[in-house]
């Protein structure tokens, strides 16, 4: 119990002599001339949290015995990021410094798995289809912004930051789409099994603009903590029918019951998704 005591008495005198250090020290002149600093927390892509394609419109004519479909899907989103800077702070008001940054982030990535069944059977046909989907989606970033600090009180400060970032987006989709079908022809059935393999990966880089908002405190005259909230916005123009993860698979309904399956979908062209993160980092100023 002893021990204890020492120990917070310890915390405590050096948490009020730091305090006294920092209060002591101009608080603009703490943060002065170059930092590099390092972040971590977690974000996620702003993927969307709706079905990889819409299934397909089977009906039920007056032949048929028995028709369902079974559809699974898992939606993964968020992840830990983080990101590292070099900088420089130049004091321009009493309470104000501006400066700029160049850094890196990684802004984690989302997932999709997707599983499809459809089950047909009348008195001449059985058909069994089964897709299987895997698409992932990366990103990074390296940034130039301009930074500014409003200070509170004391060390206690507002940071916000505004630039571009020159984006890079990976998306990796594999599928798997297995087709039984079982004809009675005659007083025999025959068997035709029909595999399609896909695997699709695709990389672009996009410049998009950046902000970020958040809160800092320098605790002497080299060492910041910060928390800020970053958002990176979406490039609309790469969305098209075609490399839109929103597009729809479709089946004409005119065609016969069970004579087409539903197709995989296709992504010719990867997409900048839109990022938001909330991290928690440190900085060394020099």
């Amino acid at each position: 119990m002893e021990r204890t005591k020492v120990i917070l008495t310890f915390i405590v005198a050096s948490a009020l002599a730091l305090a006294g250090t920092t209060a002591k020290a101009g608080k603009l002149d703490a943060i002065k001339g170059f930092e590099i600093g390092i972040e971590g927390g977690v974000g996620y892509l702003g993927t969307l949290d709706h079905t990889l394609f819409n299934v397909p419109g089977y009906y039920e004519d007056e032949f048929s015995v028995n028709i369902y479909d079974i559809y699974n899907e898992r939606y993964d989103v968020g992840a830990f990021v983080w990101g590292a800077h070099i900088g420089y702070n130049l004091e321009v008001f009493p309470s104000a410094v501006l400066g700029f940054e160049v850094g890196y982030k990684d802004l984690g990535e989302s997932s999709y798995d997707s599983n499809y069944q459809h089950h047909y059977a009348s008195n001449s046909r059985i058909d069994n289809v089964n897709i299987s989907i895997h698409r992932g989606i990366e990103q990074q970033a390296v940034d130039l912004l301009l930074t500014g600090r409003y200070f509170l009180w004391q060390k206690l400060n507002i940071l916000g930051k505004a630039g571009v970032a020159y984006v890079r987006s990976e998306t990796d989709q594999q599928a798997l789409s297995t087709e039984i079908t079982q004809l009675r022809i005659g007083p025999v059935w025959h068997e035709y099994v029909e595999t399609n393999p896909y695997n699709y990966d695709n990389t672009i880089w996009r410049l998009r603009p950046e902000i970020a908002l958040g809160v800092s405190y320098i605790f002497n005259q080299h060492f910041d903590v910060h928390v800020v909230w970053n958002h990176i916005f979406a490039f609309d123009s790469d969305q098209d029918t075609n490399s839109d993860p929103t597009a729809s698979t479709t089946v004409n309904p005119s065609e016969p019951i069970g004579s087409v399956s539903p197709t995989i979908p296709q992504y010719p062209s990867a997409y900048i998704y839109s990022s938001n993160s909330v991290m928690l980092g440190i900085s060394w100023i020099f």
